[in-house]
């Protein structure tokens, strides 16, 4: 069966750009598009050779590296090149806008700020497999949690 352009947009955009699942896209749509024609629309490559998988995977990657503290000093080291082009301003408030970016760029690029960051992570990560994985079998879930507990402690000693 096809399917209006419109309804295939609409389950790629739910797919590659919102991280929706083929089942739920599927059951958005009442079945008609079925899971088995969403699977095989995401899994068809197109003209550059990419399936709807590789564009996630892509759109994925691009947000880390934008919120990475490299992607974020990025950021700020762009919006310190607009502040010195502007010749119009004043030079004391070039000088604390100046210094307002560096000292924003060394907290970014600080290793202890940097080692918070994972420290909350691996809480998460914590409670998330204490939530959502409850019917793990016991050793596993004592495995994990001793390791990511023993990772967070060794996080810890290094603030």
């Amino acid at each position: 069966m096809r399917y209006d352009a419109k309804i295939k947009a609409l389950a790629r955009q739910m797919f590659v750009d919102e991280g929706r699942s083929i089942d739920f896209i599927a059951d958005f749509f009442r079945g008609q598009p079925s899971r088995a024609t969403i699977a095989n629309w995401a899994n068809r490559r197109d003209s550059q050779g990419q399936t709807w998988h590789d564009y996630r995977q892509e759109l994925a990657q691009n947000i880390y590296t934008q919120l990475s503290p490299q992607g974020v000093a990025n950021t700020l080291y762009e919006r310190l090149q607009e502040i010195i082009q502007q010749r119009n301003l004043d030079p004391g408030k070039f000088a604390d806008a100046v210094n307002k970016l560096v000292a924003s760029m060394n907290s970014v690029l600080d290793t202890k700020h940097q080692i918070a960051v994972i420290f909350q992570v691996l809480e998460e990560i914590l409670e998330y497999a204490k939530t959502h994985h409850a019917a793990a079998e016991p050793q596993q879930k004592l495995f994990l949690a001793d390791v990511l507990a023993g990772y967070r402690d060794q996080v810890k000693e290094r603030l």
